[in-house]
This record gives C-alpha cells, structure tokens and sequence, in this order.
C-alpha cells in the first residue's frame, strides 16, 4: 500500500501537453483533488468540481459514448497516429484512444492533432519517493481512503484525503466518526492480504465501526499497512460467488464501480 501520482503526458513532436484525466467527462472531476478545478483543488469526498481547461484520455475500455459538447477530440490508432480530429463525440474504436480537450487545452490539441501525424501518449505512476512504479500485464491499483495504519500505527489521514472537511462536518463527521458498515484492507508483516468485512446500520445486530475503530480491528488481525475501502451500503463481500455479509441498503447488494478481487492462481502443467 502506498500513495502514488500519476500522470498522464501528450506529446505532439516537441510540444507536450498534461493530461487531466483517464475515461472520464471533461470538466468534471469527481472527489475534486485537481489543480485549477473549482470550487475547491483539494480531494473533496463525494463532491464533483469543474474544469473550463484540460484534456483527457479515453481507452477502449471506456465501454459509453464519447461525451459530446464544445472543444476538440483526436482519434489515435495502435500505433499513435492520428486517424481523425475534430469535434467531439461518437465511441473509441477497439485498440484505438481518444484525447478530448476543452478550453485552452482543446484549443492546443486542434492546432497539434493532425490526421496521419502521431501523437504520444505517456502514462507513468510514482511513489512518493519519485520512483516509477512499474506495472506488469497482470497488475493493477485499486484506490481509497482514507489509510487507518502505516507502519504498524494507527494512520487516520482522513481530512488529507478529502473524506473529513474540518470546516463542514456534517456528512464528513457521520461517514467517519459515526458505526457505519465497512470494508477494509490490509497487509501483514509478512506481506498477505487482509480483506475484512464490517456490516452495520442494523438495529439487530452489528452497528459498524468508526475510522478509529475499523483501525483498530485491521492492527488486531495483524495489519500493519491498511486503509478504508468504502463503506455504507456499497459494503458487500463474497466468497466463492456466494454474499456473505448483509449489506445495509434496504434492497440489498448495491451495484458498484469496482471491486476487489482473490482468484485461485495458476497451476503450471
């Protein structure tokens, strides 16, 4: 577990432009945390801010139509040449990308995407030490917050990733500092997974924790390094296909964005 930035690079010849954003809406930043976004730069739980100026990647995993609206968009094929510019909409094509830029941004993709030159996509993750993190065909990153231990010690930075507004504690107040249903994830000394489950809301039977409480209960089952998943009604763990929890939305099992996922290994023949 660790925190890491990524950024997102067009290059076009010797002129390079930052990417704001991978499959997403321009303009919209969901949880905030984006320079230049409004009304706040700061990651900001469950609130959407805008952007009038950035450019954003889209892969043919985007799996919608493109959005549509003011701006430009480029059409890349596998290799990075540029297909088709112009205005914005219609699908990625299978193996292909798309970059769409609003504001000054589209503006600079206009004047550099032009059909049969190649523009360069570079994508690279680091820690906080600036080291690349190298990805493998088989790797992937699930994000959350916030983190409950580092290092073996409780490590509840909650208002730095945006899940606590010390101004406003409202909702922030109740979704940390209030029992509610949970899912958590850990790693041992020795390097293995935790994945723990917590329901709640229940008059019958478990309230949930609280930040502080689901940290404690990662530490007791030998967590070192930790943090929050999500919780509320979006809480739910299966085994083997099969739910084995009660999650706390009056209609059950909510359907989610993403999802942590144990499968059984490969056998060498």
């Amino acid at each position: 577990m660790a925190d890491l930035t990524s950024t997102v690079t067009v290059h076009a010849g010797t002129r390079s432009h930052a990417a704001q954003g991978i499959n997403r809406t321009p303009g919209l930043v969901r949880d905030c945390g984006r320079p230049g976004a409004a009304p706040s730069e700061r990651p900001w739980q469950d609130v959407t801010c805008r952007s009038t100026d950035e450019l954003v990647l889209f892969t043919d995993e985007f799996g919608a139509p493109l959005p549509t609206g003011p701006g430009t968009q480029a059409v890349l094929d596998a290799q990075g040449r540029v297909v088709s510019a112009g205005a914005r909409g219609g699908s990625v094509p299978a193996g292909a990308r798309v970059v769409q830029g609003i504001g000054p941004a589209g503006d600079w993709l206009a004047a550099h995407a032009r059909p049969g030159h190649r523009i360069g996509v570079e994508e690279v993750v680091r820690d906080t030490a600036g080291r690349r993190v190298r990805l493998g065909r088989g790797d992937s990153i699930v994000s959350a917050a916030p983190t409950l231990l580092a290092h073996g010690r409780i490590h509840i930075d909650a208002a730095a990733e945006g899940v606590v507004d010390p101004r406003d504690l409202s909702f922030g107040y109740a979704w940390s500092n209030v029992r509610q249903p949970r899912t958590m994830a850990g790693v041992d000394a020795r390097g293995r997974l935790i994945l723990a489950t917590v329901d709640g809301r229940r008059t019958d039977g478990s309230e949930g924790f609280t930040l502080q409480e689901a940290a404690v209960f990662m530490r007791s089952l030998g967590a070192v390094d930790a943090l929050n998943l999500d919780g509320g009604g979006s809480t739910a763990m299966a085994v083997g296909g099969v739910l084995v929890n009660n999650p706390s939305d009056a209609t059950g099992e909510r359907a989610v964005g993403g999802t942590v996922q144990v499968l059984p290994g490969r056998t060498r023949p």
